[in-house]
């Protein structure tokens, strides 16, 4: 009998140290079921985090200053080519300016990250401005101008039937074949000067408050228009 009782004990303590181990172990994964159950109850889906689209990167465009396409243009000056929605790529180093196919002269020009300026000298009549170069994002830009230039100036004199000056009048001369190019000015003294002028024929009209009007076409060069309004 007393041998038994050694026996007996080594053999409760097996019993309770399994019965330990079996305990912690439940214990371990019923602690992992609850961290990887779905926050919000049993009835929710897991919340998922949304995607955040990468932002559209912008495209440049170029507005050019200095010259229009509408208006009669001087034979020299300087034209402008803002660049907006990105920068132009060596801070506008690499960017062109060409005048009727020709290049201008580094010199002739002055770059930054967003505006190009460049010196210009055009023949009187019709001119082709071109400007190409590339943004940050090593994609090409390029921008043309059409612009009439010239030297010669024209002035209107606007009267009334018994040859009185009319101070109000308005008077706007146009570019006989290209109608899209004009210049408005109302008279002081009754005369405006025009100046610019290609050497084209023009397409000349003025009207006053009181409705009467006068047109006459003319050569630029003819220097001098009296517009007798009726």
């Amino acid at each position: 009998m007393h041998s038994l009782r050694p026996m007996l004990r080594l053999l409760i303590c097996a019993l309770l140290a399994a019965a330990v181990l079996d305990a912690g172990a439940q214990q371990a994964v019923n602690e992992s079921d609850v961290a990887s159950a779905p926050v919000g109850g049993p009835d929710e889906a897991p919340v998922v985090a949304p995607e955040i689209a990468p932002a559209p990167v912008p495209e440049a465009r170029i507005d050019v200053g200095g010259v229009a396409e509408t208006r009669f243009n001087p034979t020299h000056g300087t034209i402008f080519f803002h660049v907006l929605g990105l920068d132009l790529a060596d801070a506008g180093r690499d960017a062109r300016v060409l005048v009727n196919d020709s290049p201008l002269t580094p010199g002739q020009t002055v770059g930054s990250a967003r505006i190009v300026s460049a010196s210009y000298r055009l023949p009187p009549g019709l001119s082709r401005i071109e400007f190409t170069g590339w943004d940050a994002l090593g994609r090409p830009l390029r921008t043309e101008s059409r612009i009439w230039a010239g030297d010669l100036a024209l002035e209107v004199e606007v009267v009334d039937p018994v040859a009185n000056a009319l101070v109000e009048a308005v008077i706007t001369v146009t570019l006989d074949r290209q109608p899209t190019v004009s210049m408005e000015r109302v008279a002081d003294d009754g005369r405006a000067l025009f100046v610019d002028l290609p050497d084209e024929r023009l397409r000349v009209g003025a009207r006053d408050l009181s409705g009467r009007v006068a047109s006459a076409t003319v050569p630029a060069r003819q220097g001098r228009l009296q517009l007798r309004l009726r």
